[in-house]
């Protein structure tokens, strides 16, 4: 299932969030995460939805045999909000996805220029890395005017402005320090490992979530684990409430 949010009933934020897809054995899905829409009814109807999303790290099924999936993050039916300090990668369509003319009427104001004016759509700080096919696609858009923007345009405003990584066709992306092969027995698959914040890694460009809204933590990382830090999956060495090598 995807992390959903629309309007009854996202208002509010989550962080610290790791979560990894695997396909069911008999059935094909779209599979993303987060999926992103206002109201089916009404693209405009409020109240809109406008959640903050911090320090989250999605991997999807890309190097899983057989499998297939969407984008790491659906945007459409007009929906706003935040999506910061965060890791997508190994999605099978691309990293973000952004439909309909009412969404990027809350991500852009003109074709140079971010909305900022709220409720608005925006993604800051965050890494889109070995997305899409032959792992180099971090956006697909589906809209039916090119006003206020493109997706290429919002994106590449993203990349100028918000430190968003990489730059379209720059290729995979950077390093993000963790083990997306399923199934492992690694247990600290996601925590990045061989570099720590701060310090000039990508993963180490983060921003202040807590700025954001301040019952989201402080943190100098992107990704919902501290590189090289606690496993707070497995904080008992001799206890682990979720395993990833089998399920």
């Amino acid at each position: 299932m995807p992390l959903p949010f629309t309007s009854p009933h996202w208002p509010a934020r989550a962080s610290r969030t790791a979560r990894t897809r695997r396909p069911p054995p008999t059935r094909a899905g779209r599979r993303t995460s987060p999926e992103g829409d206002d109201n089916d009814n009404g693209f405009d109807f409020l109240p809109r939805s406008n959640p903050i999303f911090c320090n989250l790290t999605l991997v999807g099924t890309g190097d899983q045999p057989g499998s297939t999936g969407g984008s790491g993050a659906l945007l459409r039916r007009g929906t706003a909000g935040k999506i910061v300090d965060s890791i997508f990668t190994e999605f099978h369509t691309g990293g973000l996805a952004l439909f309909d003319d009412a969404t990027a009427r809350r991500a852009c104001v003109d074709h140079a220029t971010l909305q900022t004016t709220e409720p608005f759509l925006a993604v800051a700080h965050s890494i889109f890395t070995d997305d899409g096919a032959g792992g180099g696609v971090q956006l697909t858009s589906s809209l039916t005017s090119a006003a206020p923007c493109t997706g290429a345009e919002w994106y590449d405003l993203l990349v100028e402005q918000t430190g968003v990584l990489p730059a379209r066709g720059s290729g995979t992306g950077p390093d993000t320090h963790i083990v997306t092969t399923y199934p492992t027995a690694v247990t600290d698959q996601f925590v990045p490992a061989g570099v720590t914040c701060p310090g000039p890694d990508p993963v180490c460009d983060s921003a202040d979530c807590h700025a954001l809204d301040p019952g989201l933590d402080t943190t100098d990382w992107v990704g919902a684990f501290r590189p090289g830090g606690e496993n707070w999956l497995r904080p008992d060495p001799g206890a682990c409430w979720i395993s990833f090598a089998d399920r």
